[in-house]
């Protein structure tokens, strides 16, 4: 029965993002805040962060004021400077490693890697398979490892872009 519930459960996940719907859970990506109706959930832009955003990028791929190439590290340095609150800070539900404004190498890797922000997001990037090791129940994932699924099985849902793709 577990199984079936399981199975069922994928299903319609699936169906809502064919839909066109999103499935973020609690966090949407940095920049997008989830707007939802009943069975239905998308994402909209949240302007003071989408800012930041746009700013990695053009730190990344422009430079600083003076044309010097930043690293993902070095923005990471400048907004914590520049006391940038990261989503962390602002939601007191988020447990943080680090000091209040402190911004990691891999958020600003992440937010540089992310494809939502050129306005597609996709569903169904990971799956579960059973590679023989016995592992302690996960609720609502089941038993075995999470792998990458290939690109072809993903289902891309657009959504408000933050940046151009190019």
């Amino acid at each position: 029965e577990k199984a079936k519930i399981l199975e069922r459960s994928k299903r319609g996940k699936r169906g809502k993002a064919k839909s066109g719907f999103v499935l973020t859970g609690a966090r949407p990506p940095y920049g997008y805040t989830v707007k939802s109706e009943a069975h239905k959930a998308w994402l909209e832009i949240d302007e003071s962060e989408a800012a930041i955003v746009q700013m990695v990028y053009d730190w990344y791929l422009r430079g600083d004021e003076n044309g010097t190439p930043m690293s993902a590290n070095s923005i990471a340095v400048r907004l914590t400077k520049l006391g940038i609150l990261t989503r962390g800070d602002k939601q007191s539900h988020v447990a943080k490693k680090h000091g209040k404004g402190v911004w990691q190498r891999a958020m600003i890797i992440h937010i540089l890697t992310n494809e939502t922000y050129t306005g597609v997001w996709y569903f169904g990037k990971t799956k579960m398979v059973d590679d023989g090791k016995h592992r302690e129940h996960k609720s609502k994932r089941g038993f075995g490892k999470q792998v990458a699924r290939e690109q072809e099985e993903w289902i891309p849902v657009n959504v408000p872009a933050i940046i151009d793709h190019e």
